[in-house]
């Protein structure tokens, strides 16, 4: 049945303020659907559900709603959830948010950018080139555009631009007509139903999860943009490939290729070349090779749309960025507080490249480990991941909810970066208190503090970039 086409009354989100179920939530609204939901905490994502007309309920006590026609759950819902099990015994259908999002995705020219990681920056940078030329479309994103302050915009054409998120598995529902593949890394939700079987064993996780994003390339009806600089995604090619498949990247290999890669600052320039032929310059307002290999999934699909290189890289110079993706957040007594929502290996490596490329002194890595499984399923990979950092302070685990695993906490995985950086300075600062201060000690002025997680470590950057936190001694001046 096709939710979207019929009016069917209210559609009622179960964790409504979080990123990807707002996103859902307000595009209902903005298609003149009727929309309610209820949350632990209130929040800006929930106030802007409000101002839109949905009718939004938060706190422990939220009761169901009796009008709900449909209730909309997420992956974070347990079954055991208070409200679900009222919606169960009055037997209103309950969509996962995923069905949701493949009849949109279904209902309109869709693009759908898939992968581990890179996902919300390469997504963003796609709508920001179409929208800039004029083909308005509509984007529901994983993390809020800088410009637009939200991570919904409904445009007035039948594009759609939308993320899909492989660690549950529901990435398999989704027959785009367009998409791009960034990345494939076993960062998976262990708990989910579709992993069931893998526990923690990397491998096999690695190998149900290729499975996943190889069903998903192969559901493409038109076009798919493959990144072939990802090792995995080298060995997926190796295995099947078809020529409706283009390869991007900075591989002598990638038919859309970016060469005379520069930094320049917090820019990244390169030239670009289709299948042996010169596009012309490409400057990229965001640190690090990742991210212009983001940047090229938007100029391969932008180009598939009949828009000129030119008129594509002109927007991408004008980019603004992403909340919480390499995002600058402050400064302090010389030193620069970042936010970077990278919390498995892949991405801690790729922000803090991209730190080390434009740092003035050293990098400073704050990493707030998220989630107890995670942490479990990925503990022998992080010790990799912090080449580019000179000093690595290591917090609590982020549960998210989760229960504690015995023996998977913060400190372990800080003992664990300390055998394997010997002679680099390692701290474990368990909360803000500790961080607090063991940043006024061992920061100094050129400093790059990087806050790496998906939990509380992005409002604490932003804490530490206050100037009251760190008054300066009388006297001493900072140039």
């Amino acid at each position: 049945m096709n939710y979207i086409k019929e009016d069917i009354g209210t559609t009622h989100f179960l964790g409504a303020g979080g990123v990807g179920m707002s996103a859902l939530a307000k595009l209902c609204l903005k298609r003149g659907k009727r929309v309610s939901g209820t949350d632990l905490q209130a929040g800006r994502r929930t106030r802007e559900l409000r101002e839109l007309g949905a009718e939004i309920e938060t706190g422990p006590e939220a009761q169901a709603r009796r009008d709900a026609n449909r209730v909309i759950v997420s992956s974070a819902i347990p079954p055991d959830h208070r409200e679900l099990q009222v919606y169960q015994a009055m037997n209103i259908p309950i969509l996962h948010r995923s069905d949701l999002l493949a009849e949109f995705i279904s209902d309109l020219q869709s693009v759908v950018v898939a992968g581990t990681h890179g996902k919300t920056t390469t997504s963003s940078l796609i709508y920001h080139v179409l929208s800039s030329n004029g083909l308005s479309p509509t984007a529901l994103l994983g993390g809020e555009l800088a410009k637009e302050k939200t991570n919904c915009v409904v445009g007035t054409s039948d594009i759609l631009i939308a993320e899909a998120d492989e660690s549950d598995g529901t990435l398999e529902k989704f027959q785009p007509q367009y998409a791009v593949l960034t990345s494939i890394d076993p960062d998976i939700n262990v708990t989910s139903e579709r992993y069931s079987g893998c526990s923690y064993n990397l491998d096999q996780a690695l190998e149900e999860v290729t499975q996943v994003f190889l069903k998903f390339c192969l559901g493409v009806e038109q076009r798919l943009l493959v990144c072939c600089d990802h090792p995995n995604i080298k060995r997926m090619l190796r295995l099947i490939a078809s020529p409706q498949w283009l390869t991007y990247g900075l591989d002598e290999e990638a038919k859309l290729r970016a060469v005379d890669v520069q930094q320049d600052g917090h820019c990244t320039q390169a030239r670009i070349v289709l299948e042996g032929r010169p596009l012309g310059v490409l400057r990229v307002p965001l640190p690090g090779s990742h991210n212009l290999r983001n940047a090229l999934a938007a100029v391969g699909i932008a180009l598939n749309a009949g828009l000129r290189f030119e008129d594509i890289a002109g927007a991408i110079e004008r980019f603004q960025g992403i909340r919480r993706r390499f995002e600058i957040v402050g400064e302090s007594n010389g030193v620069i507080y970042v936010d970077d929502y990278a919390h498995n290996p892949q991405k801690i490596e790729a922000a803090l490249a991209g730190a080390r490329s434009v740092c003035r002194e050293r990098v400073v890595a704050v990493f707030q480990p998220h989630r107890y499984t995670r942490s479990k399923l990925l503990q022998d990979q992080y010790p990799f991941a912090f080449d580019n950092a000179d000093v690595i302070m290591v917090t609590e685990i982020f549960g998210a909810g989760e229960e504690p695993i015995t023996g998977v906490d913060g400190h372990s995985l800080y003992r664990s970066l300390v055998a394997a950086y010997p002679g680099k300075t390692i701290l474990f600062v368990p909360g803000f208190p500790e961080l607090k201060s063991q940043v006024r000690t061992v920061c100094r002025p050129g400093d790059l503090v990087v806050g790496l997680g998906a939990g509380s470590v992005g409002g604490w950057m932003r804490r530490l970039a206050q100037p009251t936190f760190f008054p300066l001694p009388p006297g001493r001046r900072v140039s």
